[in-house]
């Protein structure tokens, strides 16, 4: 007993510190009734013509139709974002291709220069040769 006694004065506590039940019963009925009454009134003032109705009609079609533009903008958007993505993955790819096909002519470069370098070794060669050749053999043939 001792204990939902001390759990109701704290919450009687708790209630009074925040506000909640300063409306009693009553307040909060004759609240509603205000509300309910002022609705009651509102909608006997609209008159539903048959303007009033198209008119109506109208507002929500073009809600409709705003939402679903909305929809196609967002749309639009989105596929002009993956164009714009997709422009640069070809530009990167294109950069790459071009940054390999450099390296690869480098490359080719290099071995043309290797072979042209041992080309020309082996000219030297042949011609060290014919001379010693032609130094040993030559010299003693002219005599």
């Amino acid at each position: 007993m001792r204990y939902f006694k001390q759990s109701f004065v704290k919450a009687n506590n708790w209630r009074k510190s925040t506000g909640a039940g300063l409306l009693d019963d009553e307040e909060v009925t004759s609240i509603k009734d205000k509300i309910t009454t002022n609705r009651s009134e509102v909608n006997t003032q609209k008159k539903t013509t048959p303007g009033r109705i198209r008119f109506e009609n109208n507002l929500r079609r073009n809600k409709q139709t705003s939402a679903i533009q909305e929809l196609n903008d967002i749309e639009r958007k989105r596929e002009e974002f993956q164009n714009r993505k997709l422009q640069l993955e070809v530009e990167k790819f294109e950069f790459h291709k071009e940054l390999e096909l450099k390296k690869l002519r480098m490359k080719e470069d290099k071995m043309n220069m290797r072979f042209r370098l041992k080309e020309e070794k082996l000219k030297q060669k042949e011609k060290l040769a014919i001379y010693e050749l032609d130094l040993k053999y030559g010299k003693a043939n002219d005599s």
